[in-house]
């Protein structure tokens, strides 16, 4: 195989996020060239230094292009974009047996029957083409919305030399211990037999409903069945089918020999279809699900999702039961909460104008509802205006309409107008009155970190996610808190977690962040560059990328990401006029491009309004660093360090090693070291 080809960003178009593996997210996207819906299956960025991870992406592409046939999946391509490597295969928007099964338990013996012999065939497939697969599990079978069988993950595969493939002890015994036969996990020579005994332990399982033990195993009633699936299971290789043209025969035989009188195999499948819709939520169906009878589902719905695409998927869902009522004003209220979460999550300004549009259908039909007032409330606190959405809520608690969810957002609204000690009061007392709620310690971890209770904060977040283990918005917190501390490895950890549970720009963006701080520009160059293919509309990581790309010595990147970023501060402030944080940023981002005068007038204004701005105070001194004013930027450095910001971050910034020989540097460093 050749080296991997760059990929035009315009090429695929990213859909939605599909699922997380050990290696790689899986998104669906829309082929530009080919014009067709593929599954995209990213390397995740922090594996792509490792040798190992990318050639066992090469070797699924490899190996999977051996085999056409349709119940395997087609791999289509391999390329890089970003730097982040990529295979495009054929999409098969459906589920997992591994689902159907931990959703139906035992199957119907002829829905088992012919997803087993579907199975077959595709392996029979692949083993004619040279191929073992190693990895056999209910997990890699894909189904479609017809429940037709298709074979997926060729990464861990072999070719077979000679008949058989020695796996190498130490460093290539891979794949899922529950689904190795006896040779593998011994490290001992494979072949098509080996992957027989994996499709053996998931034939018992289809049976029974129950995984398989070899001292303790679930009976299998029906004698043919038991004789065909102990066959597989044998553990001697000589005793098994030496083939899957063989096991096929037999699951053909079995079929053959009896047929539940008026029960089509289309009927079960049709029947099951239902099940296998409510598994995984980024499931799209072609046929429409039933429509959610009631406003309460679609709530339980949107308390149990945690991802972009799980939260899409609620969106859906209220939407066809505003279809059916289009006056229902707490139903537009819901939609527009859902809608401002993914605005918050994707950064896409298109979510936002959709939860606006939400509240105002809501408002025209009942605008007293405490529902819709409140949905009112977090939209005007996202959109910058938290004084006047305090005030909504000022009312509604004074009516007696006080609630968790009024108090929880009533608290961010405070905190975003400033007024961070009645935040903090007002939502221990939520914590107090509901301590179940990961919610509520969530609102109340994010406010001890914006005040630097870094200690406080860490055991809230902790407690977020003893409550709700899916939670990858606290383990992206968690990691913050680690770059507070200087703490870069744990940091990375923490944002790992946070990757696993949901790729997010924001934590990809932390993920740079640490690099930066430890020296390594070219790993948070491809941080930062994925957070801004993810939200390109997001000046803060378009200048976290301009810096990056600056220090990696990528400077047409730098300049090109400096600009964007400039764009993107000037329309932020231009949609909602006076936030500091952007104003420095755009402060510095001018200083970076050298124009100065403009800097100066923004951080004069911050500092005028706050002359105690933290980020103001140390943009100011980065700039007479960068006017070679020594002295006045240490000056501003040490006011910015007094007024609560991070050391090890000062300290961390390459800009000030300039400084570094100067005895007052060294002063001030050892002053605040630790604060």
């Amino acid at each position: 195989m050749g080296p991997a080809k760059a990929l035009a960003p315009e090429r695929y178009r990213l859909e939605r996020h599909l699922g997380q593996g050990g290696l790689c997210s899986v998104y669906k996207a829309w082929d530009n060239e080919l014009e067709r819906f593929v599954a995209l299956k990213l390397l995740h960025p922090l594996l792509a230094d490792q040798g190992s991870a990318l050639q066992r992406l090469k070797r699924e592409v490899l190996l999977a292009s051996r085999v056409s046939h349709k119940h395997v999946v087609q791999v289509y391509d391999f390329g890089s974009l970003y730097g982040n490597h990529f295979v495009t295969m054929q999409l098969v928007e459906g589920g997992t047996l591994r689902a159907l099964l931990n959703q139906q338990g035992r199957l119907e013996r002829e829905l088992a029957l012919r997803l087993a012999r579907e199975m077959a065939e595709g392996m029979e497939a692949i083993h004619e083409a040279g191929v073992i697969h190693r990895d056999l599990k209910p997990e890699n079978v894909l189904l479609d919305p017809n429940l037709r069988v298709y074979i997926s993950d060729f990464g861990l595969a072999a070719v077979a030399e000679g008949g058989s493939q020695k796996a190498a002890i130490d460093q290539d015994r891979c794949g899922t211990p529950r689904y190795m036969s006896p040779e593998q996990t011994e490290g001992q020579a494979l072949d098509a037999r080996s992957d027989i005994y994996s499709f053996g332990l998931i034939l018992h399982e289809m049976w029974t409903g129950q995984q398989f033990e070899h001292q303790n195993r679930t009976a299998i009633a029906e004698d043919g069945v038991r004789e065909l699936t102990e066959r597989c299971l044998a553990l001697r290789k000589e005793d098994r089918f030496e083939s899957f043209g063989k096991a096929r025969e037999s699951l053909a035989q079995l079929q053959r020999a009896r047929r539940p009188a008026g029960v089509s195999v289309t009927a079960l499948a049709a029947g099951l279809l239902a099940v296998v819709a409510g598994v995984a939520l980024w499931m799209k169906q072609p046929e429409p699900v039933p429509p959610i009878q009631s406003l309460e589902k679609a709530l339980e719905m949107r308390e149990r999702a945690r991802t972009d695409a799980e939260h899409q998927v609620v969106a859906e869902e209220i939407e066809r039961l505003i279809a059916s009522n289009r006056r229902h004003a707490g139903a537009w209220a819901a939609l527009a909460g859902v809608e401002m979460l993914l605005a918050g999550s994707t950064g896409s300004p298109q979510w936002r104008e959709k939860a606006r549009k939400s509240v105002e259908q809501a408002m025209a039909i009942d605008p007293m509802q405490p529902q819709v007032r409140l949905a009112l409330a977090k939209l005007l606190t996202a959109e910058g205006q938290a004084t006047q959405a305090v005030e909504l809520l000022d009312q509604l608690r004074r009516e007696g309409a006080g609630s968790g969810d009024i108090e929880r957002v009533y608290a961010l609204s405070l905190m975003h107008a400033g007024r961070v000690d009645e935040a903090r009061m007002t939502i221990e007392r939520a914590v107090a009155a509901e301590p179940k709620s990961w919610r509520h310690r969530e609102v109340l971890a994010s406010i001890h970190f914006r005040e630097g209770r870094l200690d406080d904060a860490e055991r809230q977040f902790r407690a977020v996610i003893a409550l709700d283990s899916r939670n990858g918005n606290a383990c992206n917190n968690l990691g913050a808190i680690q770059i507070r501390r200087g703490q870069y490895a744990k940091s990375i950890e923490w944002f790992e977690r946070a990757l696993r549970e949901q790729p997010k720009a924001a934590t990809y963006a932390n993920v740079g962040t640490a690099y930066f701080y430890t020296g390594k520009f070219h790993l948070a160059s491809t941080m930062f560059e994925r957070a801004v293919s993810m939200q390109p509309n997001s000046e803060v990581y378009s200048g976290f990328l301009a810096e990056a790309a600056r220090w990696s010595g990528d400077h047409g990147r730098a300049t090109e990401a400096l600009a964007q970023a400039i764009r993107q501060a000037e329309i932020a402030l231009t949609r909602h006029p006076g936030v500091r944080e952007v104003e420095v940023r755009l402060a510095y981002y001018h200083a970076k491009a050298g124009d100065r005068r403009k800097a100066e007038q923004l951080l004069d204004r911050v500092l005028g309004a706050e002359p105690g701005h933290r980020s103001a105070l140390y943009a100011r001194g980065l700039m007479h660093l960068m006017a070679n004013r020594g002295a006045a930027a240490l000056a501003d450095l040490r006011r910015a360090l007094e007024q609560g910001y991070s050391w090890h971050q000062a300290f961390g910034d390459p800009n000030w090693r300039v400084m570094e020989a100067d005895p007052r540097w060294r002063a001030i460093l050892h002053e605040f070291r630790g604060r």
